[in-house]
């Protein structure tokens, strides 16, 4: 799906990088078994999102997102 939207100028990418428990600066910490957090890792996309997007952008994100989803 990423991809997908990449390719139509959408800067989509992974969310949360798979969990901060990956990131080096918190790999050492200890912590119990993180199911949720590994599965929302491998599955949440991030769109594009900032004060004041234009309206044309969501739009043009949601159709590009409809028409992947609707294979």
């Amino acid at each position: 799906m990423i991809s997908q939207l990449q390719r139509h100028g959408i800067k989509a990418r992974q969310w949360w990088d798979k969990g901060c428990h990956r990131q080096p600066a918190y790999a050492s910490f200890p912590h119990g078994a993180l199911t949720h957090t590994e599965r929302m890792g491998a599955s949440l996309v991030s769109l594009p999102f900032y004060l004041d997007i234009p309206g044309h952008h969501i739009a043009y994100i949601a159709d590009h997102l409809a028409a992947i989803l609707e294979g």
